[in-house]
């Protein structure tokens, strides 16, 4: 929906889920079945999924991208672009399995804090990239990923207090293939 405004620019307004896309955050602890559950969660809802397994960790049956140079936080946002913006239109739902992997490739190399001010701008482009290649979107990555579990002792990650108000459904996986939901914001 558009309005136009006083200097004849429109607005653009957006309702919260017209998008209609999953997004979907799996954590647990290494060997917890994270993979495997996104694996099972994609053929259970009919979802065409190609993975970005950005750690090499993934051992399920499903198509991989895996060979990406993250070597530097530019490299790394610009790889990793490149390979969303050509994800063929077959696949209708994107993994990216290794999440907290991609956040600490987006660290700088500027000094002090700034490096982590840099990450965090870098990761908001990415999710931008993410949204638009209009698929569903599933990120797995490790227990640190989780603010729902956070104690206040420590300052939690600009970029995963993002990620965790960007996903629609967040899955804990416990040990093997068992999961608890701990949020989860119902689609149309």
């Amino acid at each position: 929906m558009a309005i136009g405004s006083a200097n004849n620019k429109e607005i653009q307004f957006k309702k919260r889920g017209d998008d209609n896309k999953l997004k979907v955050l799996i954590y647990g602890r290494d060997g917890s079945g994270k993979s495997t559950y996104a694996e099972q969660y994609c053929k259970e809802n009919g979802l065409n999924a190609v993975v970005i397994d950005v750690e090499d960790t993934n051992y399920t049956d499903m198509i991989m991208v895996n060979d990406i140079d993250l070597s530097d936080d530019v490299k790394a946002f610009r790889n990793l672009k490149r390979i969303l913006s050509s994800i063929p239109s077959e696949f209708d739902t994107i993994i990216i399995d290794g999440i907290d992997s991609v956040l600490e490739a987006f660290v700088s190399n500027a000094g002090g804090l700034k490096c982590f001010a840099d990450r965090a701008k870098t990761f908001t482009r990415f999710l931008r990239e993410c949204v638009k290649t209009e698929k569903h979107l599933i990120f797995i990555g490790q227990s640190p990923v989780d603010l729902d579990n956070y104690t206040g002792d420590e300052q939690p990650n600009k970029s995963i207090v993002k990620l965790n108000a960007f996903v629609n459904e967040k899955y804990r996986c416990t040990d093997n293939f068992k999961v608890e939901t701990t949020k989860y914001r119902g689609r149309k």
